[in-house]
């Protein structure tokens, strides 16, 4: 690159100047982030705490999580009291520890959160329920326990934004069951009443806005169907948000409730309360009479990714259980429905093994849409040892795979058992992990119980192999390693393995009770990130074990754990925040560059500005903190992160607008165009980020300029896309100029402008060129010259010939043309062919063009006449020659003088004449004679009869026709009457038939070198009569005329008869006498009759219809 640049040094910062990255805030994977925090600080150690198995921490909107449990021994200062605390993601508190009922029992009065209270994330905060036994306000049954649901909302930080709230059935001991947070950002709480006298438990919920405000009543879920049979529902799987404001709920009742036994069912309600569907007993279609236990203990229910719900239980004895003979007759089933209740599948049975009692062990959404189902066979009969199979479905219910025995089969010979509520976990790509531990047994970790995980992809193949978490620490496997399944628990972008190990290698604790929690972080594929690391580490005096894992949004994750104190049973609870997943690197974002200027002089600065910067912070990207740097290229690039001129660096902390804007700093550069990019500053690790914006400045170095044709005639017209000026990008103005608005052309209209010299304007905007930004140019507007034309010629016949020497332009030196002219190519003179104009007005027009190039025109008219049209030249117009006809016998007759010079030979027949032995054309002035026959024969020929202009050697030809002109039928033509006699006139002898109209068609004999035109006379001599009696001339009739077809004779009979037609063609000929004829097979026309009768011979024209 040849281009040179200079940097304005204020506020510069040089290329090495670099914000250096700052450390992640997730830590390292598997790395401390926080201390052993205990739950409730040194107040709570004397107390006895305990955490819910499900609902004990939730992950809050703002990154924060939240934890909530329960200390016994009057820490609330009577009894059992429970607690919150709000940390941040580094594990640091942001609330104090909350006791959640102080604004209505601020004594701590009975017993709250017996069992753990529940917390739920909301959009905004959270909500934390509980029970409370025997507190104030708490109601039940008369002599049965005093107990009551509560619950209150709490923002991100843990501020309150709700009073306490009771929920309660009247005279009733009410227990909190489960509590569901909504994507409409409310929650519902479900509850049982527990009734000891009968143990006719029913389940009541109730919906609630974010802000604790009650949505609905308190509702029976099953609309007191069940009120009458004892109910129960799962702990983790018991409601489902369905979105749309609904949500499901699934419970078992027994007693017979189905028909037989336990029963398994759910219901869809609205958030306001009303039920969406009925009950519903979901295996209806395969088993309507509930035969069997259905349910137990409590069926489960699952949104899927797509939207539909699923609900999955246990049937034991149903229609079509399987089990090893003498034991249970058991299998795992499930449903798939609408978010509205509508069936998509029917009953299905997930374990997919025969012959075995299949126990219903889990259920997992995937993150595709597909859903797992874990189940093992109970193997009581076969030395107890379960193993465990998963089992991929598709939203639709369809199985995506076969039942996949988790181990591969190298654990069969060991009891298999999965952590009840955290064994599987659904990964962020699709893939899912299952964790399960595995009873000591030669086919287990090696020395006591082991624990396993191995991920599987969504069609339920296998990823990677059975993984021991702990094999790089203890191979051997010493000791017992969470056997009854570790804690597994999806991250952002993989998954981390929690298990507890007693006896292992470095466990510490009581002598014989050596008891420790050690935690692995894995990718999505299940490729260890970090080793195994103990995570109560600097805490282990006590017996510590896994009770809680929470994901935080960062990637990391919170662990809560038990130390148990045998010596005193005051367990303690800890949390740990521990380094989790990288956060999956999302690429920056470089929106626009613009530049300060679209247009600068050489050297001089200007900036350019990147916006639209997205995702530039470290903790947005997953990376680090990005800048920005402006880089110079000659020409387009698709990588302008290799090559070019940096010109300018803006570090992360030098950003705008909240990191959304870089401007460089200022620079000038010499030659242009310039592509000037935006790239990230440095460039990121992952090859395929690699985001640009680009914009380009024009470096003008010279001022405007304009050059123009210098002159143009008055008379043009409008000239369209003229341009000369230089760079692109002005106006043009001045006379007659129109701008074209493109930057480059404009229009020049010289009538607009008139004649002279005129100055015309080019202007750029300012600051688009160095130097002078107007330029000017001149043009000419010629005036046209004055023409006229008077023509010399102003009517001429057609026959008269060409018309040389014509003239009347002025002035002289122009050009005529029009239709028959011929220029004379002298200034002044043309010539007329009228022949070739043909008849009519034509107009001639004289063109002169002066010295400057400028024509003008002036126009004359000249009119054709037609020649006044000859008699006999064409067939219609025939000269009649009956005179010359019946005439003395042998006695010629002679016609008087005729001349076919100035015929011609147009609209003649295309046939007839075939004797002829013209060249082509053998029609060339041809004379139209008609007669009409008598009967009698006649010679028919040409004679020479004048001096003047007699035709050639009197050579003619003869071509007769009959019927009318646009019938016309050929009957003989002649050539020469005696070609070797020199008689070279035309000759007929022909018989006429009386009443024939005959047509005569003469010509001369025309070659290339022999022109017979002129005059002559026609001569015809009687040869023969014949006499012909008209009948309308007798006292004799013909009739009926016209006729049909018959024809009869009155007052003779004839001795023969002839018919012909109009052409003289015989038709018909009767030779004997007749009374009468017949016509018929004769088309409707005109005939002509002969009849003989005697010595005389009688002529009809008779008409048949």
């Amino acid at each position: 690159m040849s281009k040179i640049f200079n940097v304005r040094i204020a506020a510069f910062f040089s290329l090495f100047a670099l914000l250096l990255m700052s450390v992640h805030s997730w830590g390292q994977p598997c790395s401390h982030i926080s201390g052993n925090v205990t739950l409730g600080g040194a107040a709570h150690n004397p107390g006895f705490q305990e955490i819910h198995p499900v609902f004990a921490a939730a992950r809050l909107s703002n990154d924060n999580f939240v934890t909530a449990w329960t200390t016994r021994d009057a820490i609330d200062g009577d009894s059992t009291g429970c607690f919150f605390q709000v940390f941040d993601p580094s594990g640091m508190p942001v609330s104090s520890v909350v006791i959640p009922y102080t604004d209505i029992n601020p004594s701590g009065t009975g017993a709250q959160g017996l069992f753990g209270p529940m917390v739920a994330a909301l959009s905004n905060g959270f909500v934390m329920a509980w029970e409370s036994e025997d507190g104030p306000g708490d109601t039940g049954a008369p002599g049965d326990d005093q107990q009551d649901v509560y619950f209150r909302v709490y923002d991100n930080a843990g501020s309150p934004t709700s009073g306490t709230t009771r929920i309660s059935v009247a005279a009733q001991e009410d227990q909190l069951e489960f509590l569901l947070p909504l994507e409409n950002g409310g929650f519902v709480v479900l509850i049982r009443i527990d009734e000891d006298a009968v143990n006719n438990d029913d389940y009541y919920f109730q919906a609630f806005n974010a802000t604790g405000m009650a949505a609905s009543p308190l509702t029976n879920v099953s609309g007191g169907l069940h009120d009458a049979f004892f109910q129960t529902t799962d702990n983790q799987y018991a409601m489902a948000d369905l979105g749309n404001n609904r949500f499901g709920i699934t419970w078992e009742a027994r007693d017979g409730a189905d028909g037989d036994r336990e029963g398994g069912y759910f219901r869809i309600f609205n958030t306001d309360g009303t039920p969406v569907t009925d009950v519903i007993m979901p295996y209806a279609d395969i088993n309507p009479m509930g035969t069997g236990s259905q349910g137990t203990p409590g069926p489960r229910m699952i949104r899927l990714a797509g939207g539909n719900l699923v609900v999955a239980w246990e049937s034991e004895d149903g229609p079509g259980d399987e089990g090893p003979v003498g034991d249970d007759q058991l299998d795992t089933y499930f449903r798939v429905y609408s978010p509205a209740g509508a069936a998509v599948s029917g009953t299905v049975k997930a374990n997919d093994l025969t012959g075995q009692e299949d126990k219903f062990r889990g259920i997992l959404a995937l993150e595709g849409g597909n859903f797992v189902i874990a189940f093992s066979p109970d193997k009581d009969l076969t030395g107890n040892t379960d193993d465990i199979y998963v089992r991929v479905f598709n939203a639709s219910g369809a199985a995506v795979s076969a039942g996949v025995e988790v181990s591969g089969g190298t654990q069969t010979d060991v009891y298999n058992v999965l952590h009840t509520e955290f064994g599987l976990a659904a990964l962020s790509n699709g893939n899912f992990v299952v964790g399960w531990g595995a009873f000591p047994g030669t086919q287990g970790d090696g020395n006591g119980a082991g624990s396993f995980h191995r991920v599987f992809n969504s069609t339920g193949g296998a990823v990677t192999p059975v993984t021991l978490a702990y094999a790089d620490i203890n191979p051997m496997g010493t000791g017992d390693q969470s056997g009854t399944g570790p804690v597994v628990t999806a991250l952002e972008n993989g998954f981390t393995v929690v298990w507890n190990s007693i006896g292992g290698p470095g466990d510490a604790g009581p002598t014989g009770k050596e008891e420790d929690t050690y935690h692995r972080v894995y990718d999505n594929m299940g490729a260890p990130l970090c080793g195994s690391i103990k995570t109560n580490s600097g805490n282990d005096a006590d017996e510590e074990s896994v009770r809680f894992v929470t994901a935080l949004h960062n990637g990391n994750f919170a662990v809560i754990y038990k130390n148990d104190e045998d010596v005193t049973n005051k367990d303690d609870y800890f949390l740990r925040v521990i380094g989790g997943t990288p956060p999956a690197f999302t690429c920056p974002t470089i929106g626009a560059a613009s530049p300060s200027v679209t247009t600068a002089c050489e050297f001089e600065f200007f900036t350019v500005t990147a916006t639209g910067l997205s995702d530039m912070a470290m903790s947005a990207n997953g990376e680090q903190n990005f800048g920005i740097r402006f880089v110079l290229f000659d020409s387009p690039t698709d990588d302008p992160y290799t090559g070019g001129i940096s010109l300018s660096s803006i570090p992360f902390d030098g950003l705008g607008a909240n990191g959304t804007t870089a401007m460089s700093n200022e620079f000038g550069i010499s030659a242009g165009p310039n592509q000037i990019y935006a790239v990230l500053q440095p460039a990121p690790a992952d090859s395929d980020c690699r985001p640009y914006a680009v914009t380009t400045v024009n470096i003008a170095t010279s001022p405007a300029s304009f050059s123009l044709s210098s002159t143009v005639c008055l008379n043009a017209g409008v000239q369209n896309g003229l341009e000369g000026g230089s760079p692109a990008g002005g106006v043009y103005s001045g006379p007659g100029v129109t701008d074209n608005g493109n930057g480059s052309t404009f229009n020049f209209d010289p009538a607009a402008a008139g004649t002279g010299t005129h100055t015309i304007t080019y202007t750029l905007p300012d600051g688009a060129v160095c130097g002078v930004n107007v330029a000017t140019a001149t043009i000419e507007v010629v005036a046209v010259p004055e023409v006229t034309f008077s023509s010399s010629l102003s009517n001429v016949n057609i026959t008269d010939g060409v018309q040389s020497g014509a003239t009347g332009g002025s002035p002289a030196g122009g050009v005529y043309s029009g239709p028959g002219v011929t220029d004379n190519g002298n200034g002044m003179t043309f010539s007329f062919d009228p022949a070739t104009a043909g008849v009519g007005m034509h107009t001639v027009t004289y063109t002169f063009t002066n010295t400057a190039g400028c024509t003008a025109a002036a126009t004359a008219e000249i009119t054709v006449e037609q020649a006044q049209a000859l008699d006999g030249d064409i067939c219609t117009d025939a000269i009649a020659i009956d005179s010359l006809f019946g005439g003395a016998l042998n006695v010629p007759v002679v016609s008087g003088l005729q001349d076919n010079t100035g015929y011609n030979g147009e609209n003649d027949p295309g046939a007839g004449y075939e004797c002829w032995i013209d060249a082509e054309p053998q029609l060339t002035n041809t004379i139209w004679y008609t007669f009409t026959g008598d009967g009698n024969k006649y010679r028919i020929r040409t004679v020479v009869c004048n001096t003047v202009n007699p035709i050639l050697n009197n050579d003619t030809q003869f071509a007769l026709y009959s019927g009318s002109c646009d019938e016309l039928t050929a009957l003989v033509c002649s050539e020469d009457e005696n070609f070797d006699a020199n008689l070279y006139n035309g000759f007929l002898e022909i018989e006429t038939v009386a009443g024939v109209e005959y047509r005569l068609m003469t010509d001369g004999f025309v070659q290339p070198d022999y022109v017979a035109v002129g005059a002559f006379c026609l001569e015809v001599t009687l040869l023969e009569t014949v006499a012909v009696t008209d009948i309308e001339d007798t006292p004799f009739k013909v009739f009926p005329n016209p006729t049909s077809g018959t024809v009869r004779f009155d007052g003779f009979t004839p001795d023969w008869v002839t018919v012909t037609d109009q052409l003289g063609r015989s038709l018909r000929e009767w030779r004997k006498p007749v009374a009468e004829i017949n016509l018929d097979g004769l088309p409707a026309g005109m005939y002509l009759l002969q009849m003989g009768s005697g010595s005389e011979t009688y002529m009809a024209r008779l008409v048949k219809d």
